[in-house]
């Protein structure tokens, strides 16, 4: 029987199906020292959801690669504000965005393989993303549907001028038997600011996901 190399991979369930938490948050530096957060409706993060299909070969000595392609979903409403207004006076409404995003990542990975059923692996590299569509609607406070719908948000209610992202991206994890469990963060490389007169950079900052391996 041969003998496997130090730290072999024990496994070969290289493709995953996922599902987790995505997040997004833009950094604005106007001088090298005044550097903050901006969000769509403060300085908060954006929330939402993210599947797709991981590809995470194994190799020798505990090495190995971690890519696939991810859909993102945002969906996030605002507080009430208390300015709208129209033929009939003044009104309470609230908005909420949409954005639709694909993201590949491609990550060297380090993975201690203690057994099958059981590994402990991080990794950094490099993410990819680009925004398919997004959106911001109004909807007055009492109804369902809303009164307006605006799809030119980018460099204006978003702060990014782009709809394309290049981001440093490091993280860690765990596999026990199957169910493979990645906490992540990205930190964005390229400035994506509608002006010359600051920096931009979008960072997403958490990410947690958990995969089925196959």
């Amino acid at each position: 029987k041969k003998k496997k190399g130090f730290n072999a991979p024990k496994t070969n369930d290289y493709w995953g199906v996922v599902a987790g938490y995505a997040s997004k948050v833009w950094s604005k530096q106007t001088q090298p020292d005044n550097k903050h957060n901006i969000g769509v409706y403060d300085a908060g993060w954006l929330h939402g959801i993210q599947f797709g299909i991981r590809f995470n070969p194994l190799f020798k000595y505990g090495f190995g690669l971690d890519t696939g392609i991810y859909y993102e979903y945002y969906h996030n409403k605002s507080s009430i504000y208390e300015d709208g207004v129209n033929e009939e006076g003044t009104f309470n409404y609230y908005k909420t965005l949409n954005e639709h995003v694909i993201r590949i990542p491609l990550h060297l990975e380090y993975r201690l393989n203690f057994s099958k059923s059981f590994q402990i692996f991080f990794y950094g590299g490099l993410a990819a993303d680009y925004v398919i569509s997004g959106n911001m609607s109004y909807t007055q406070q009492g109804y369902q549907s809303p009164y307006e719908v605006q799809k030119d948000i980018y460099g204006t209610i978003i702060p990014s001028a782009q709809r394309y992202n290049a981001s440093l991206s490091f993280g860690g994890g765990f596999r026990f038997s199957a169910l493979q469990f990645n906490v992540g963060s990205q930190m964005g490389l390229i400035d994506v600011s509608p002006s010359p007169e600051y920096e931009l950079r979008q960072n997403n900052p958490l990410s947690v996901t958990l995969s089925i391996m196959f």
